[in-house]
């Protein structure tokens, strides 16, 4: 199965398969006024990418082609291969400080 990303890159999976209860990708909403908030879609597949055998997680809004930060089931947040946090909060410390140092 091949997958073209929003961003024209071809993606070819070799498989794709349940994702356990518990997983969500996170992203950031701009709440009101200038306030960051977290939004967790439920992962409810991975599709397995043929040459790195990398899993993508697949939502209602998709599959997620793009760097993710993944909430586990035991709370942490990791980014496959990248880095992680212990939970949504130091995740969202981060990401807010990342904003700050980006305006």
């Amino acid at each position: 199965m091949k997958f073209l990303s929003i961003d024209n890159v071809e993606f070819e999976f070799i498989g794709v398969f349940a994702a356990q209860p518990g997983f969500f990708v996170l992203e950031l909403m701009r709440g009101n006024g200038d306030e960051i908030e977290p939004i967790q879609y439920p992962v409810l597949f991975w599709a397995i990418e043929s040459e790195s055998l990398a899993p993508y997680p697949i939502t209602l809004e998709g599959i997620k082609t793009e760097s993710n930060y993944i909430l586990q089931p035991d709370g942490s947040v990791e980014r496959p291969g990248i880095d992680g946090f212990g939970s949504v909060d130091a995740w969202l410390t981060d990401q807010k400080k990342s904003q700050y140092e980006q305006m």
